[in-house]
């Protein structure tokens, strides 16, 4: 089942089921929304799982449950009680809250700064990205950042340092508030509006183990 990648519709299967044609959805403004197919018509609750390619992520898990022919309570249910670790995960750091999102490609990071900047304008992005990561595409997208932290990660040798990225966003006229060795320096330096912190699942996997090893959270 396919999302909304128009430019593959050439190279389908003829027994492909598309979205746009086999199914589709409607956003409402309280979150709730309406899944829609040929045979099936649904007005369900916001998924558990933040940003709005969420809800297509969820209309194509819809339809593999329609064809599977399970229950609407089981798809409302499973959509309510879905959880993926590091994807606008939720914590919080000596009382101060935050996301996590591993997203590190183009739509990646995309996806987690248009959800985070759309509920919190204003709010710090504090990002770390591997070495070997072409940032090209990537660094336009913090453009709208209001305040951005580059931070190392240490789990792997295979990070840019913190400085080395800056020197990235500051090439491409993109201002960077703090510049810090790990997530925990750059939280500090991080008002209240708002933190995600994204860039590589490095990053979030340094991020959940330090947060289980010192409070025993996960």
């Amino acid at each position: 089942s396919l999302q909304r990648y128009k430019e593959v519709y050439n190279y389908l299967p003829s027994n492909a089921v598309v979205y746009g044609k086999d199914y589709e959805i409607e956003v409402c403004k309280d979150g709730s929304f309406k899944y829609l197919s040929p045979a099936l018509c649904l007005t369900l609750k916001e998924p558990s799982l933040k940003g709005i390619h969420q809800y297509y992520n969820a209309a194509t898990a819809i339809k593999v449950c329609e064809m599977l022919g399970i229950k609407k309570e089981a798809m409302e249910e499973g959509l309510q009680k879905a959880f993926w670790p590091a994807r606008m995960q939720k914590l919080s750091l000596q009382g101060k809250e935050f996301y996590l999102d591993g997203g590190h490609n183009e739509d990646g990071v995309r996806a987690a700064l248009e959800y985070f900047l759309r509920e919190h304008p204003d709010g710090d992005v504090i990002c770390g990205f591997l070495s070997r990561k072409n940032l090209d595409s990537i660094v336009p997208q913090f453009m709208r950042v209001g305040k951005l932290h580059t931070v190392s990660i240490h789990s792997t040798e295979k990070s840019r340092s913190a400085k080395e990225l800056a020197e990235e966003f500051q090439r491409a006229e993109i201002k960077v508030a703090s510049v810090n060795e790990y997530f925990y320096d750059a939280l500090l330096n991080t008002g209240n509006r708002g933190v995600l912190i994204l860039g590589s699942l490095y990053l979030a996997g340094e991020c959940l183990e330090y947060l289980s090893q010192h409070y025993g959270e996960s």
